[in-house]
C-alpha cells in the first residue's frame, strides 16, 4: 500500500479546524452570551460578524492563490493549458463567491439593494445566493462531501490524483470530513452529509495497517472532536438559542479556511503540472 504523502501545511489546517469546533464547544458550555446572541446585535453569528468575515476574507485568499497557480502554470505551458483554465476558472468562482458572502460589500458601503433583486432575495440583500439560500447551502455540503468522499476512496486505493489534479492531502480531507458534523443534533437525519462519517473510519483502519502513527493520531484528534460535537450538540440543544443560521455560517467560514490551505498545496505542487 502506497504512502500517503502530507505536509506541515496540511497538518497545521487539521489541527485548526479541530481547535475551532473544540474552542466553540467551550464557548457554548460556558460563554454562551458571548457565543449567541438572539438579537443578533452583539454575537459572533451577526451580520458581516467574525465568522463571517473571516470565510469572506479565506474564499477572497483562495482566490488570489489560484489566480496565482494559472499565471505560474501559463508561463511554464501557455493559456491553452487543461490546468490554467482550471485554476482560472475557479479563481473567478471563489472571488465571487467571497463577495457574495459580503453583499459585495453592502453593509460596510451602505449600498441599497436594487428594487427588482430586494423582491426575490430572502435577505434583500445586494447577492444571489440569499435568492434560495437553502439551495446554495445544500449544494455547498454536497460538493464538500463529494470532493471528501471521492479524496478518501482515492487515498484507500493508494492514489493522489483525480481528474489531473491533486487530491487534498490526507490530513486536510480528515478536516473536510469533519465539516459537515457541526449542526443541530436535536434529531438525527438522514441527508448526505452521513457518509463522512461511513468513510471517514477507513484512515484509522489504514493507519494500523500500515503503522502509520501520525495518521493514527490525526484519527484519534478526529474521533475526540468528531464524538465531542455530536454529545454537546445534541445533549446541550437547548443552549444553542433554538433556530439560527450559526451552524451554517461556521460551516461556511470552515470550509472557506480549509480552501486556502487546498490552494497553497496545489501551488507548491505546481512542478507536478
Amino acid at each position: 500500500m502506497t504512502n500517503l504523502r502530507h505536509s506541515k501545511l496540511t497538518t497545521s489546517a487539521f489541527y485548526l479546524h479541530a481547535s475551532i469546533y473544540l474552542i466553540l464547544l467551550l464557548l457554548v458550555l460556558k460563554f454562551n452570551s458571548f457565543y449567541f446572541s438572539l438579537d443578533k446585535e452583539d454575537g459572533l453569528d451577526k451580520e458581516d460578524g467574525l465568522v463571517e468575515l473571516v470565510g469572506a476574507f479565506s474564499l477572497f485568499i483562495t482566490s488570489l492563490v489560484l489566480f496565482k497557480s494559472a499565471r505560474d502554470v501559463s508561463k511554464k505551458k501557455g493559456k491553452k493549458n487543461y490546468h490554467f483554465i482550471m485554476f482560472t476558472l475557479m479563481g473567478a468562482l471563489f472571488f465571487w463567491a467571497a463577495g457574495e458572502e459580503i453583499s459585495w460589500g453592502q453593509h460596510i458601503l451602505g449600498t441599497v439593494t436594487p428594487d427588482w433583486l430586494a423582491k426575490i432575495n430572502g435577505q434583500q440583500e445586494t447577492n444571489l445566493h440569499n435568492i434560495n439560500k437553502k439551495f446554495f447551502d445544500r449544494w455547498l455540503e454536497r460538493f464538500t462531501v463529494l470532493l471528501a468522499v471521492i479524496t478518501a476512496i482515492q487515498h484507500f486505493r493508494g492514489k493522489e490524483y483525480f481528474a489531473k489534479f491533486r487530491l487534498p492531502e490526507y490530513p486536510l480531507n480528515l478536516a473536510l470530513l469533519l465539516i459537515p458534523i457541526y449542526r443541530k443534533l436535536q434529531e438525527f437525519n438522514h441527508d448526505v452529509w452521513h457518509w463522512c462519517f461511513i468513510i471517514c473510519w477507513g484512515y484509522p483502519v489504514m493507519a494500523i495497517m500500515k503503522k502509520d502513527y501520525k495518521m493514527l493520531r490525526l484519527s484519534v484528534i478526529f474521533a475526540i472532536t468528531f464524538f465531542s460535537v455530536i454529545y454537546v450538540h445534541h445533549n446541550f440543544f437547548h443552549m444553542f438559542g433554538g433556530v439560527s443560521n450559526f451552524y451554517h455560517e461556521v460551516r461556511e467560514m470552515i470550509f472557506s479556511l480549509l480552501t486556502v490551505f487546498y490552494a497553497i498545496q496545489l501551488n507548491k505542487d505546481m512542478d507536478e503540472y
